[in-house]
C-alpha cells in the first residue's frame, strides 16, 4: 500500500541580504516580487519511505545541504540518501554560507540565521507531510514546452559567449507525476523541466521563485493541491524571452509560466491512477 503527503512552508529571507545569481548585481534585496517556498513529497509503502524536497533557492550546498537532509530523514526515520533536494536555481534568491560576494560580517550573520532556520524548517516539514499521509496511487507522463534555448553561441571567429544558440542541444521535455488518492483526487504534483531560471534580471532587488512561481500558481489553482517544480538539465539553456534586462519582467516570467504551467496540466489530464479503459460499449 503507497501512502502520500505533501507540505509547504514559505522560506523567503528577510530583506536586506544580498542576492544570489548575478555577480554584477549591487545592493541588497529590497522587495519581494512572489514568496520562495519548499514544498516537501513524501511517499511511504511497507518497507521504504522517500521524500522529494523542491526548493525556490539558488543553491543549496555544503553543511546546509547536509543538516536539512538530515533534518528530514529524521523526522520521517528514512535514511538521508532516501531524500531528495532540488533546488529550482533562481537567481533571485539570498546568497548563502555556500556561495556569496560579500564580506559584511552582518550580512554573514544574517546568512547563518537564515540557513540554520531553513533547516528547522525541513524537519517541521517532514513532520507535517506525515500527518498528511493517505493512501495514493501515481502516474507519470512527459510533455514538452519550448521555453528555452541553448546559450552558447558562437561568434564569426569561434569564440563562444552567452547568447542564443537556436542549434545547440536544448530538452524541451516535461516530465510529470501525478499523486492522486484512490478515487483519483489530487494530491500533488511534481514536474521537472530544464531552464535558468534568469527571466528576473539582475536589476531585479526583489525575490523572487521565476517561472516556477507562476507555472505553479496555474497547476495549483487549477487542482486545488500543492505541486513541486524540480529543475532539471537546464545548465546551459536559457529562457527563450531572454536574461531579465529590466527592474521588473514579470510579463517574461508569466509568460514562461503560463506555457509551463498549461503542458503540466494537459499532460496530467492524460494519466488515470483511478481507473483503466474497458472494452468500447
Amino acid at each position: 500500500m503507497l501512502l502520500a503527503g505533501v507540505s509547504r512552508a514559505n522560506i523567503t529571507p528577510p530583506l536586506g541580504l544580498t542576492m544570489l545569481g548575478y555577480a554584477g548585481r549591487d545592493g541588497v534585496a529590497s522587495g519581494v516580487d512572489m514568496d520562495l517556498t519548499a514544498t516537501l513529497l513524501v511517499l511511504r509503502d511497507a518497507s521504504t519511505t522517500i521524500a522529494i524536497l523542491a526548493a525556490d533557492l539558488a543553491i543549496i550546498g555544503g553543511e546546509m545541504f547536509v543538516e536539512a537532509r538530515q533534518a528530514i530523514a529524521a523526522a520521517l526515520q528514512t535514511a538521508p540518501d532516501h531524500v531528495l533536494i532540488n533546488y529550482s536555481h533562481t537567481h533571485c534568491g539570498p546568497t548563502l554560507k555556500t556561495y556569496f560576494y560579500d564580506t559584511d560580517p552582518v550580512l554573514s550573520a544574517m546568512r547563518d540565521r537564515y540557513e540554520q532556520w531553513f533547516v528547522a524548517t525541513c524537519g517541521s516539514l517532514a513532520t507535517e507531510a506525515v500527518t498528511n499521509l493517505r493512501r495514493a496511487r501515481v502516474g507519470t507522463g512527459t510533455g514538452e514546452a519550448r521555453i528555452g534555448i541553448n546559450r552558447r553561441e558562437v561568434d564569426s571567429d569561434g569564440s563562444v559567449f552567452l547568447g542564443e544558440n537556436p542549434d545547440g542541444p536544448v530538452d524541451h521535455e516535461v516530465r510529470v507525476i501525478r499523486v492522486d488518492d484512490l478515487e483519483g483526487r489530487p494530491i500533488a504534483v511534481a514536474f521537472a523541466h530544464g531552464c535558468h531560471t534568469v527571466t528576473m534580471g539582475p536589476k531585479c532587488m526583489a525575490y523572487s521563485p521565476d517561472y516556477p512561481g507562476p507555472a505553479r500558481q496555474i497547476v495549483e489553482s487549477h487542482l486545488g493541491c500543492l505541486s513541486l517544480f524540480l529543475q532539471a538539465n537546464g545548465g546551459n539553456i536559457n529562457p527563450i524571452t531572454g536574461v531579465g534586462g529590466g527592474v521588473d519582467d514579470s510579463d517574461s516570467k508569466n509568460r514562461l509560466g503560463s506555457i509551463l504551467g498549461a503542458e503540466v496540466l494537459n499532460v496530467r489530464g492524460s494519466l488515470y491512477t483511478h481507473s483503466v479503459r474497458g472494452p468500447r460499449v
